[in-house]
């Protein structure tokens, strides 16, 4: 069984705040980053984009920090109980980083691990061990199946620093007009290239991460819903609240009732 013991999503630190493992950890670490991130791992130097993944072995010293801005990633400290680590099975790399074709999918398995984890559950454990499986088939896949072909293209760093200012900030008013801008293409070819990359429409992909970013406010905090509405880009609650609801079944105010209580 997969035990997870702490963990957190899209977490900011100020610019060039440091988080030192001098000894490393005494069980696994996942890091998924949403900013760029400077890491010192055992000894070797790595400089890395937005959309990096890097999986810590016990005891592995380490430090990271984003030079240029705020550090902002999701993380999860795991070990195995009864069974031994797949990750050279999954083909997972340790204590190097990676950068990722889609960060997207993890840190949504990963936000539902840190909210099972609050939980009153009586199965919380076994769930947790089937999340903490899936993450892992799902970040294999990714390592396995990478595309080589979009990883060509010029534009594909700029659209990963693209996705992660937007899931980062999903607060800002985002257009195709002003994606178009920051990327200097024709907004058709941006529309083509982003979902070709993403598997999503880059509109879709705003409202997710505002819906994302909704609900952890709607768990993490005692804000309004009109607050919250205000605080993840919308100017009317009601279309939020439609908004959410067409996105996640639940109004806002039922998914923080029902996910409170669980």
């Amino acid at each position: 069984m997969i035990k997870v013991n702490i963990g957190g999503c899209n977490n900011h630190h100020p610019q060039n705040f440091v988080v030192r493992h001098v000894e490393g950890s005494k069980d696994y670490l996942l890091l998924i980053t949403k900013s760029e991130t400077s890491f010192s791992i055992d000894g070797n130097e790595y400089e890395t984009p937005p959309g990096t993944m890097v999986l810590f072995d016990k005891n592995v010293p380490s430090n990271y920090r984003n030079k240029s801005g705020e550090y902002i990633n999701d993380w999860l400290h795991f070990d195995f109980e009864g069974e031994e680590p797949p990750f050279e099975e999954l083909k997972i790399v340790l204590n190097k980083p990676v950068i990722l074709n889609d960060i997207t999918a993890l840190s949504l398995i990963l936000n539902l691990i840190i909210n099972e984890m609050h939980s009153k559950s009586h199965y919380k454990d076994d769930i947790l061990d089937n999340y903490m499986k899936i993450l892992l088939y799902r970040l294999s896949e990714q390592l396995y199946n990478k595309n080589d072909f979009i990883k060509s293209q010029p534009l594909y760093q700029k659209l990963l620093e693209l996705r992660a200012r937007i899931y980062n900030n999903p607060q800002e008013k985002w257009t195709i007009t002003r994606m178009c801008r920051e990327l200097n293409v024709s907004p058709s070819y941006m529309q083509h290239i982003y979902k070709h990359t993403f598997q999503t429409s880059c509109m879709n992909d705003v409202i997710n991460a505002r819906i994302e970013q909704a609900k952890f406010y709607l768990l993490q905090s005692v804000l309004s819903i009109r607050t919250i509405a205000e605080n993840c880009g919308y100017e009317s609650d009601i279309h939020f609240s439609r908004q959410f609801k067409r996105f996640t079944s639940m109004s806002p105010r039922d998914y923080r009732d029902n996910m409170i209580s669980r």
